[in-house]
């Protein structure tokens, strides 16, 4: 997916536009979007921040002014974090309500951890299984340029390389949701302005004032800069952000790959074997993240040394594992690889005993019924979801067993991955790259 191109406008614009311009700006996003991705209901994440309520806000308008039959679900996601959490939760019901939403509170289910890396990841998954249950394909989350000048900080002093600094894709799909932030052009001030045109309030988290995390530092930093210094970074973030969008297009011309009995599987005659080794082995990387989505990096040697091994398989070897990376197994058969969860590697798993609501298993099956034992890999025996493995037998009985066996050994599960074998990044909705 590309850029919506819209007339030319700058941040500086946005940041000192009238209200109503930022309104329209904002259908305009909305109009685009849903022209590529059309759906009765779109959810969105509410937290009683500033950014949330000002998209809430623009959500409500664009309901009331040119899309009355849309249904609009705010999520609000109770960590339980603090002990104020849940009463700051039952305000911001009551201040959507106002604007006509009915709200939902979700919580957070397991251990959520004592950082902001591991609390992101917990309120993403209650969000998206939260989505699951209403049926809503469509996540609209608030992130804005500040979010992202502040990632490609982090980025810089990690050492990341241009990719890196192309900063955040406004579009992605997981768990097949559609995930977009209509916002990543817009500066944090006009949320504050939105919120003060229309007098109303917001609360401030005090985790964001903890000093001890990086992102507070980089937030300081982008707040201490000067507005020259500021354009700078974020020309600089666009045009690697074009480099990226444009390179990841690239790709996904390039390689033929399908999602394929909970892997993917990838053609020989794909044209991304003849890219530079360490293109193919980022090329790689996705693949494998398509079906187990990585705490941490995989080293860009190891990827390259899997890319090489890939190469010298003989075309005309018989079916066989050509290695195994990232808690995945890449196989060779029929002039083809295969991508499947490595299944010993696939720790068991059994949802909380009081759970209400769809769980997630290995990253990949989507459950709506409870169990009360831990479910495995079904490993090799008799496979419960021959409806995936169908299109295998005419490939390989090796390529099928391998399949069944990082399935999970409960029926009832619907697969769904945490991402696309070729992801596109997707730049900021609404700026013109002509």
């Amino acid at each position: 997916m590309q850029a919506l191109v819209q007339p030319v406008c700058t941040s500086t614009d946005l940041q000192f536009a009238s209200i109503e311009f930022l309104e329209q700006y904002f259908f305009d996003v909305l109009f685009g979007y849903f022209s590529e991705f059309p759906g009765p209901s779109v959810a969105f994440g509410v937290s009683g921040g500033a950014d949330s309520l000002a998209l809430a806000y623009l959500f409500t308008r664009w309901k009331l002014l040119y899309a009355p039959d849309i249904v609009l679900l705010p999520f609000i996601v109770d960590h339980g974090i603090r002990k104020e959490s849940r009463k700051e939760a039952e305000r911001v019901v009551k201040w959507l309500c106002g604007w006509g939403l009915e709200s939902l509170i979700i919580s957070c289910s397991g251990d959520i951890g004592n950082n902001q890396a591991s609390w992101r990841k917990a309120r993403y998954e209650a969000l998206l299984l939260a989505c699951h249950t209403y049926q809503v394909f469509s996540l609209a989350l608030a992130h804005h340029q500040d979010d992202v000048l502040e990632t490609v900080w982090m980025r810089q002093r990690a050492s990341s390389d241009w990719r890196g600094c192309a900063g955040i894709s406004s579009h992605r799909i997981q768990w097949n949701i559609h995930i977009f932030r209509p916002l990543l052009a817009w500066p944090k001030s006009c949320m504050y302005r939105i919120l003060k045109h229309i007098q109303h309030p917001w609360i401030e988290d005090p985790s964001n004032q903890c000093q001890h995390f990086q992102r507070w530092k980089a937030r300081c930093v982008i707040k201490s800069q000067s507005d020259q210094e500021r354009q700078e970074l974020w020309k600089s973030t666009l045009s690697f952000a074009k480099q990226r969008n444009q390179e990841s297009l690239d790709w996904k011309q390039s390689v033929q790959v399908s999602f394929f009995a909970g892997g993917c599987k990838i053609s020989r005659s794909s044209a991304c074997f003849n890219l530079p080794v360490s293109q193919g082995a980022r090329i790689l990387s996705q693949w494998l993240f398509s079906i187990i989505p990585g705490r941490t990096p995989l080293s860009q040697s190891s990827l390259c040394k899997a890319w090489n091994r890939m190469l010298v398989v003989s075309r005309n070897a018989s079916p066989c594992v050509v290695l195994t990376l990232g808690g995945c197994v890449i196989i060779h058969a029929m002039d083809a690889f295969y991508c499947f969860r490595e299944w010993e590697r696939i720790v068991p798993y059994k949802p909380l005993e009081h759970l209400v609501g769809p769980w997630i298993w290995d990253h990949r099956f989507l459950f709506f019924q409870n169990v009360d034992f831990p479910v495995c890999a079904s490993a090799y025996d008799t496979p419960l979801y021959p409806e995936l493995i169908a299109d295998t037998f005419g490939f390989s009985k090796y390529v099928a067993r391998w399949a069944c066996a990082c399935m999970p050994n409960v029926s009832g599960g619907f697969l769904c991955y945490p991402s696309v074998p070729c992801p596109v990044f997707s730049l900021p909705f609404g700026l013109s790259f002509l």
